[in-house]
């Protein structure tokens, strides 16, 4: 993982040692995805900063910190955006050049505001130097070329970004994602498969297999799946969506409808995604619609994913033109 510096041909910024060791912890513990994980992240990024405010990739590593809350469901977008405009300034106050902080930029364009000229604008300033970042691939591809509709190029960039970073096994899972979207679908399975190989117990490598099963029928294994997923990680909403839908699939109504219940008993964010999920794989298209356009309106990141998975029934739906419209993608 390279070090911040100036990102146009000027000298390297190299931090402290100690400020160094903080930040590659507090992207170790992110990677693990969970409450606890995010935690000491977040520590080890303070740390990292207040041993060297100096640090431009500290600070833009801090951003994305709070996207990921948003995205996996630790705090609502609406607060955590703010958060990410606030360290990804930051950074480039020190480093105007710095690909990531243009990254994180162009990721609140494109998730939070649906601004994608902005967007586009700054990723190609991300985009724009030599080397490229993987973690920047990354961005490019999941967070704008995905919901752009530009799969095959998605791909590529995840590629580029795994060749560079082999161990962001979040960076595969990925790399899965747009592959599904891309069409190749066995080749999307072999690489959550590789992922689970190396660890059995990332949550969100279970979500997406189950996701991947319970749309191909394969009813067991998206059973499996689902409970695993909801076992690691308890608090997380699309994870009991999924596993009510698997239940419901399966004929066990009651208990998704409990599974239900506590998901509708409070103002949980993510309970709209969730709930957009359980009634697409119900068949009731119109209720799912209501719903994702409740997560639209929390800016829930992972709508784009949903939408993207579901893009056949739901451009199929007298009510997509709406939809694309609250997302200014028409």
């Amino acid at each position: 993982m390279r070090l911040a510096g100036a990102s146009d041909g000027g000298a390297r910024y190299t931090p402290s040692l100690p400020c160094y060791e903080a930040y590659l912890r507090a992207v170790h513990e992110a990677r693990k995805l969970t409450p606890e994980g995010l935690a000491r992240s977040r520590e080890w990024y303070e740390r990292a900063i207040a041993l060297d405010p100096g640090f431009a990739l500290a600070h833009s590593m801090y951003a994305f910190h709070f996207a990921q809350l948003a995205n996996y469901g630790l705090l609502p977008t609406h607060e955590a955006m703010p958060l990410v405009l606030d360290e990804a300034r930051k950074a480039l106050e020190i480093d105007p050049a710095l690909p990531e902080g243009h990254a994180m930029l162009g990721l609140v364009a494109a998730l939070y505001d649906y601004d994608w000229p902005e967007a586009a604008r700054r990723f190609k300033r991300a985009m724009g130097g030599n080397p490229v970042p993987s973690q920047v691939r990354r961005y490019y591809a999941f967070y704008y070329l995905l919901p752009m509709g530009r799969f095959e190029e998605a791909v590529e960039q995840c590629v580029l970004a795994f060749r560079e970073d082999p161990l962001d096994l979040l960076g595969r899972v990925r790399l899965a994602q747009c592959l599904r979207a891309a069409g190749r679908r066995d080749d999307a399975a072999s690489e959550l498969r590789r992922v689970l190989e190396l660890d059995e117990n990332l949550w969100f490598t279970h979500l997406i297999l189950g996701l991947d099963e319970l749309r191909e029928g394969r009813l067991a294994e998206a059973i499996a799946h689902a409970e695993r997923a909801s076992a690691l990680a308890p608090w997380n909403p699309s994870a009991k969506g999924l596993l009510a839908a698997t239940c419901n699939a399966n004929g066990d109504t009651r208990r998704a409808e409990e599974i239900l219940e506590k998901l509708r008993s409070g103002p949980t964010y993510g309970t709209a995604l969730a709930l957009a999920t359980f009634h697409m794989y119900c068949g009731d298209i119109d209720a799912s619609v209501d719903w994702t356009e409740r997560a639209i309106a929390e800016r829930h990141p992972a709508v784009f994913f949903f939408l993207q998975a579901h893009a056949h029934e739901l451009r199929g739906s007298a009510r997509w033109p709406a939809l694309a419209s609250l997302l200014k993608l028409s």
